[in-house]
């Protein structure tokens, strides 16, 4: 679902000794605390940093990029519309 993740993916498994386990699909509280007790490494997207207190976020250069998405109901309230629309434009609030 990460063309950025699948990239760095397809290149760890390359490796020698190297043993992926694959998380679920959505990341919850649950991954990155069972992350913290078994001790290992998790691959993640940049916006994930500061998400957990005893996380510790490395950067890994020339793995490309990963584009964000605004997220918002079918039908949704005026202040909400105008904040997506003000996004769609690129232009700052007035």
């Amino acid at each position: 679902m990460s063309p950025a993740v699948d990239k760095i993916r397809g290149a760890l498994l390359q490796r020698p000794g190297v043993i992926l386990e694959d998380s679920p699909e959505y990341y919850d509280i649950g991954v990155f605390n069972r992350c913290v007790s078994e001790g290992v490494l998790l691959l993640s997207l940049e916006y994930w940093n500061d998400v957990h207190p005893s996380i510790v976020t490395v950067p890994l250069e020339g793995c490309g990029s990963q584009a964000y998405g605004l997220l918002y109901p079918l039908s949704p309230r005026a202040e909400v519309e105008r904040f997506a629309r003000i996004i769609e434009e690129g232009t700052s609030p007035r």
